[in-house]
């Protein structure tokens, strides 16, 4: 078994409003109400990481993407999978299809990000999606991965202490949305590690709750 692993970098951030407002055309909406929907569904002209909406949207739009680069898998006898931006190659042999893959990405303003391209062999510990693959152990959430998901915790409760107004509180919601999204993708693989994470959060989103209140009562009191 062989993997050849790469991740899309500012992912969300390449995906445009123009781009949403063409997929929802796309879809038979009216140009008028499209416009709407692309406007409420982008920050600063694109999609963002933590809007429940953005990764729905960003597979719409790589759709086209996911087809030509499935092609190029069948022709080599590989399998292509994608989790976000994060996109996996696998086979039963050696893979050489970087050039190609990127050809493709940058003609849709698609960057991959050079300092996450790997290639995994049988015989040593593969990584796909945040997992560890073993052929003989059942699938495991990465070390790294964890340990990222706590640091963002951990950092949480501080941004929450420090917020001084609204927009600080609106940035910390944007991380809290990302990092349920990650939490869950946990809880399919390990729930009783996702469990704790999510006991965790529970008691951040309090926090956040009472110091929007104070917040509020110094603003508008």
């Amino acid at each position: 078994m062989y993997l050849f692993n790469l991740d899309i970098k500012d992912f969300f951030k390449s995906i445009s409003k123009k781009q949403i407002n063409e997929f929802f055309n796309f879809l038979g909406v009216p140009k008028s109400i499209s416009k709407i929907f692309a406007k409420i569904t982008t920050v600063k002209d694109h999609l963002v990481e933590g809007f429940n909406t953005s990764p729905t949207l960003a597979n719409f739009v790589f759709r086209k993407i996911d087809i030509t680069l499935n092609k190029i898998a069948s022709k080599n006898s590989l399998i292509y999978t994608r989790y976000a931006d994060d996109l996996t190659f696998s086979g039963n042999k050696p893979i050489n299809i970087i050039s190609e893959v990127e050809k493709i990405l940058n003609a849709s303003n698609f960057t991959i990000n050079q300092d996450k391209i790997r290639y995994f062999k049988r015989g040593g510990p593969m990584y796909v999606t945040g997992l560890t693959v073993c052929d003989d152990k059942l699938s495991r959430v990465t070390k790294k991965y964890k340990n990222r998901i706590r640091m963002t915790l951990f950092n949480l409760n501080k941004k929450i202490e420090n917020a001084s107004n609204e927009e600080d509180l609106e940035f910390i919601k944007l991380e809290i949305g990302s990092l349920k999204g990650k939490i869950n993708f946990i809880n399919g693989i390990e729930r009783f590690r996702a469990n704790k994470y999510i006991c965790e959060l529970n008691k951040i989103e309090d926090n956040l709750e009472t110091k929007e209140k104070e917040i509020f009562k110094q603003i508008y009191i």
